[in-house]
């Protein structure tokens, strides 16, 4: 079997390499061996409890991880060093990516301070964004595929929303409340009443609406997604395509949609 290597694009690794505890350490250069041991939960060798009855240990002469639990049996993994520096710059900086704030960017009317940090973490987003090598796929699957918040493949949410204009598409909202469980309420939440509260209140947080309204963030971004996608199909805008636009047709809109701005961005520094 093929030795355990990271995959970038589903963020998992692929399956390990199983073999009988041989006592040698299968790592040798640039590979790093992880011996996976189910043995006693009292074994000497076992330095470190996981809580769970797994423990690890690592040797640092031949580049040896073991993991024991309470069975004699044992894995051995083998997979690259570099394999760990393959996960996609949103894993690695994940504190940046889910600010609040690139969750939801300030309005015009916001403080000059906070507007000043949401253009420095955009721009930092960006940067990691287009050193990532599967940015054209997560750029794809952020448009066509699934209506996500945030800051993805170097696009705010509104910068999507207007590829997808230019595309002609529109995407479903995801009910994420419905999967996890959290719509059995003795009252739903109006949708009404979210577009009044957001009309209402536009430098209002949607999490001051949701807590409001008593339902979750989630609930709030979707009635929102949803009026978006009703304010574009009153546009007389094609709201389905027959056929899902091809990675050239993604990657030129976004390229319309993000060109001007960042050269009028470029024109305010200089």
């Amino acid at each position: 079997m093929s030795p355990r290597t990271f995959d970038p694009r589903s963020g998992w690794f692929s399956p390990s390499q199983v073999e009988a505890e041989s006592g040698q350490s299968a790592g040798t250069g640039d590979r790093t061996s992880v011996h996976v041991s189910l043995g006693t939960a009292a074994d000497p060798d076992s330095p470190r409890s996981t809580g769970t009855g797994l423990s690890t240990r690592t040797s640092q002469g031949n580049n040896t991880s073991c993991l024991r639990d309470h069975k004699g049996m044992s894995v051995m993994t083998t997979f690259d060093d570099r394999s760990t520096q393959a996960a996609t710059g949103c894993v690695q900086f994940a504190d940046l990516f889910q600010d609040s704030l690139l969750e939801e960017p300030p309005t015009s009317s916001a403080p000059a301070a906070v507007r000043h940090r949401y253009a420095g973490l955009a721009e930092r987003a960006g940067e990691i964004c287009a050193e990532c090598p599967i940015v054209r796929s997560c750029l794809y699957d952020a448009v066509v595929r699934h209506d996500v918040s945030g800051y993805v493949a170097g696009t705010t949410q509104r910068q999507r929303i207007d590829i997808r204009r230019r595309l002609g598409i529109v995407v479903d909202p995801e009910d994420f409340d419905t999967f996890a469980g959290a719509t059995a309420r003795n009252r739903p939440v109006d949708h009404e009443e979210v577009i009044r509260l957001r009309r209402a209140n536009p430098d209002e947080t949607l999490e001051s609406i949701a807590q409001r309204l008593g339902c979750s963030l989630s609930t709030v971004k979707r009635h929102l997604r949803r009026e978006r996608a009703a304010r574009t199909t009153r546009s007389g805008i094609t709201p389905i395509r027959r056929s899902l636009p091809t990675m050239s047709q993604v990657l030129a809109a976004a390229a319309q949609v993000i060109s001007p701005l960042r050269s009028r961005s470029e024109r305010r520094a200089a």
